[in-house]
C-alpha cells in the first residue's frame, strides 16, 4: 500500500484556515483546522465547534497557522491565541 503524503498543495493536516465556499450546501466562510489532506481530492476541513466538511475544488483556501506542535484556538475578537 503507497504511503500517503503529509503534506499536500502546501496545505498539512491540523493547519488553521480560513475557506470560502462560493456555492453549495456549505455556502459561506468557515474557519478551522484541516482534518485530512487528499492528493486527488479537496481537503477536509473541521470547523471550529462544528462537523468536519469536505471542500469543493473551487473554495479558496487561506491559511492562518501551520501546523507546529502548539495548539491554537481563535478567540471572539477573531484573533487567534496559542495554548
Amino acid at each position: 500500500m503507497k504511503k500517503t503524503k503529509a503534506r499536500v498543495n502546501g496545505l498539512q493536516a491540523g493547519d488553521i484556515v480560513q475557506a470560502t465556499v462560493p456555492n453549495g450546501k456549505y455556502r459561506g466562510q468557515w474557519t478551522g483546522a484541516i482534518a485530512r489532506v487528499r492528493e486527488k481530492r479537496p481537503p477536509a476541513l473541521r470547523p471550529f465547534g462544528g462537523k468536519q466538511l469536505d471542500l469543493t475544488a473551487k473554495t479558496q483556501i487561506h491559511v492562518i497557522h501551520k501546523q507546529d506542535g502548539y495548539e491554537y484556538g481563535i478567540n471572539p475578537c477573531g484573533h487567534s491565541s496559542r495554548r
